[in-house]
């Protein structure tokens, strides 16, 4: 937490590692951190990936707003 209305974490997901962000876990940052009282129902998350902006009233959906950037082409061969 850096402050009431900025988080900032990092994501390891198995079996890739360490990512550059993830809206799920932002979320689930977002929602826990207001549950315990450490922010309020709009939080903007750092992540190495990029900023995003996260909503939530209590209850039902967590809003998330950010940019989507490419960060890697690839080709798939069925063998």
């Amino acid at each position: 937490m850096l402050n009431r209305g900025e988080v900032k974490h990092r994501v390891w997901e198995r079996g890739s590692g360490i990512t550059l962000a993830s809206g799920t876990s932002a979320s689930a940052v977002a929602a826990a951190s207001r549950l315990r009282g450490f922010t309020g129902g709009r939080v903007v998350d750092h992540m190495p990936g990029g900023d995003l902006i996260l909503e939530w009233d209590g209850e039902g959906s967590v809003f998330m707003t950010g940019p989507a950037v490419r960060v890697f082409d690839a080709d798939w061969y069925e063998t």
